[in-house]
Parts: C-alpha cells; sequence; structure tokens
C-alpha cells in the first residue's frame, strides 16, 4: 500500500477504496486470535478488570475475545483432543490464552492443542496449590514459616507438634479466604471440621503477623 496521508486515508475509507478495504482484510489475517478465559462466576466479581484485558488485546497485532469457561466442552473425539461449545459445535483452538479460570487440567489440554496459555498450566498447578507453592520456594532457601502439609483425615486426629497460635490455610484456598489462625487444637479442629478441603497447610505464627 502507498503511503498517504492520514487525510486522504480517511476518505478512502469513507469511500470504500478497494486498496483500504484489502490492506485492512491482511491487517485482519495477521492478528492472533486469543481468548480472555473465565468462568461466569469470577467474572461477576471481576469484570472491570476483564475489560481492561479487552481494551488492550484488542489491536493491529491480537485480537482478544471474551469466553466462558462453564460453556466448552472439552475431552477426545475421533482419536484427538477436542473443544466443542454448549451447542455441541467444534471450537478451533486459539492462538493464546490468558486464562483466568483455576484448571490445569484444562489448561494442559489447550497447550496440547498449540494455544500459548498464561499462566502454563505447570505455573497453574504450583500456584494454586499452596503446599506446592511452598515446596518450590523452600528450594530459593529463603526465611520460611515452619509449614506442615497435612490432609484432612491426618489433622483431625491432632497427633502433631507445631505449637500455638498457628495459621490453618486450606491448600487450594485463594484471594484471602479460608485462612484461620487458631490458638489450640480444639479451635483448630473445628475450623478444619467445618471445610470441604481435605487438603491442608499449618503454619507456625510468625512473629510479625499480617492482618
Amino acid at each position: 500500500m502507498k503511503h498517504h496521508s492520514w487525510r486522504s486515508i480517511r476518505l478512502k475509507i469513507l469511500n470504500g477504496d478497494p486498496e483500504v478495504i484489502n490492506y485492512e482484510r491482511i491487517l485482519k489475517m495477521s492478528q492472533i486470535n486469543g481468548w480472555l478465559l473465565y468462568t461466569k462466576e469470577d467474572y461477576e466479581r471481576n469484570s472491570v478488570f476483564a475489560q481492561r484485558f479487552l481494551d488492550l488485546g484488542n489491536n493491529q497485532k491480537s485480537s482478544i475475545e471474551l469466553v466462558f469457561k462453564d460453556d466448552i466442552y472439552y475431552g477426545v473425539s475421533q482419536n484427538g483432543l477436542c473443544l466443542s461449545g454448549a451447542d455441541g459445535r467444534p471450537l478451533k483452538a486459539p492462538g493464546f490464552v490468558i486464562n483466568r479460570s483455576i484448571d490445569p487440567l484444562f489448561t494442559r489440554h489447550l497447550e496440547k492443542l498449540g494455544s500459548r496459555v498464561f499462566n502454563s498450566s505447570l505455573t497453574a498447578e504450583i500456584c494454586n496449590d499452596k503446599a506446592r507453592t511452598y515446596m518450590e520456594v523452600s528450594r530459593l532457601r529463603l526465611p520460611m514459616a515452619d509449614t506442615l502439609f497435612i490432609d484432612k483425615k491426618t489433622l483431625m486426629r491432632g497427633q502433631f507438634s507445631l505449637g500455638w497460635p498457628a495459621v490453618l490455610k486450606t491448600a487450594g484456598g485463594r484471594g484471602g479466604k479460608e485462612v484461620f489462625l487458631v490458638h489450640s487444637l480444639d479451635e483448630l479442629l473445628e475450623s478444619a471440621g467445618n471445610l470441604k478441603s481435605e487438603k491442608f497447610v499449618l503454619q507456625k505464627l510468625s512473629g510479625s503477623p499480617g492482618r
């Protein structure tokens, strides 16, 4: 396409000039198509933040579409991995996915289909499990609170020695939820007994606890 002033380009667009139309088509073909993936529940809480992704992601180099994980089904069809919508129609895996849902298996599925996913399935597996996260951080030899990785059955027996007060967290909790300061075994058992989670981390309270 020849060099034109912005004024002449605007006139060409208004007049439907084929040269400009073809140029726009080429730009669209060269764009990387992506998904912004949320569950419907999480999107309701984070719609303003999600809109920032959509505003920045739709440009000459990329296009991004809001997709709800609730409406996608995945598995194996005709001996290969597949994606389909709620209406049963096959879906093509996009070039990239910004995955704001928590499902490492689905992330891995998209990666196997050729999508580049942020964050990766490995990152999701580690960072959405507090025990896995602390395990990896410990390799860096950074100061950390003494921590037990413990399942609910073992926890409820109460046969461990960590000291009080302590902080109980579900391994999969996020957003500051499912975190409890406990001062005795009775408090610990009561808090854990009211939770559905089967995996916990129990930490000795640090010398400068947060709020």
